[in-house]
C-alpha cells in the first residue's frame, strides 16, 4: 500500500488498482465551488445592508439554482414516465402466441399491448421536448426507446389484423363507412 493509499484507508477501500470512496465520505469541494460560494456569502452580506445591485445578484443566482433543481425534478419524473413505458412494453412483449393462448388470456395480451401503445403515442408526443431539456436522459434511453415505440407498433398492427382476420372483428375503416351510409 503506498502512502497515499494509506491516508485514504479511513475514506476509501482499495479494489485491485480502483479507488472507490464510502459512500459516507464527501468528495472535496472543488475551488471554483469554493470561491462562488465565498462570493455568494459576501453579495449576501452586502444584499442586507441594503446594496441594491448584490441584492440582484443574489435574487439571481437563487433563480438560477431553482431553475436547475427544477431541471433535475423534471429529469427525474420523465425517468420515471420511462420506467413505466419499459415496463408496459415488457408486459406486452411477453404476451402469449396469439394461436394458442385461451380466450381469457387473448383478452389481457390486448388489453396489455392496447395499454402499451397509448403509453408509447402519449410519451412520442413529448420525446423532442424531453431529449432537448435533459440530453442525459438521451443519452441513456433514445436508442432502447425508439426501438421500444417502432417494435410497439408492429406488435398493435399485428394485434389489429390478428382480430380482423381470425377473430372476425369488424375493421374501424368499415365500421365508420357503414355508419356514415346509415
Amino acid at each position: 500500500m503506498n502512502p497515499a493509499e494509506k491516508n485514504l484507508d479511513n475514506r476509501a477501500f482499495v479494489f485491485g488498482r480502483l479507488l472507490f470512496l464510502r459512500p459516507e465520505t464527501k468528495a472535496p469541494e472543488s475551488a471554483k465551488d469554493q470561491v462562488s460560494r465565498e462570493l455568494l456569502k459576501k453579495f449576501w452580506s452586502a444584499a442586507q445592508n441594503g446594496d441594491e445591485y448584490a441584492a440582484k445578484v443574489v435574487k439571481r443566482v437563487f433563480d438560477l439554482q431553482h431553475q436547475r433543481l427544477d431541471i433535475k425534478y423534471r429529469g427525474q419524473r420523465w425517468s420515471d414516465v420511462f420506467d413505466r413505458f419499459f415496463a408496459a412494453f415488457d408486459a406486452a412483449w411477453n404476451v402469449p402466441d396469439f394461436y394458442t393462448a385461451h380466450p381469457d388470456d387473448l383478452n389481457a395480451a390486448f388489453a396489455c399491448i392496447d395499454d402499451a401503445q397509448e403509453k408509447a403515442s402519449a410519451l412520442a408526443t413529448h420525446l423532442s421536448t424531453i431529449w432537448r431539456e435533459h440530453p442525459d436522459l438521451k443519452q441513456r434511453h433514445k436508442l432502447r426507446l425508439d426501438d421500444c415505440l417502432k417494435v410497439i407498433a408492429h406488435m398493435a398492427e399485428d394485434s389489429r389484423v390478428f382480430q380482423q382476420n381470425e377473430l372476425g372483428y369488424p375493421c374501424p375503416v368499415a365500421v365508420s363507412f357503414i355508419e356514415e351510409a346509415l
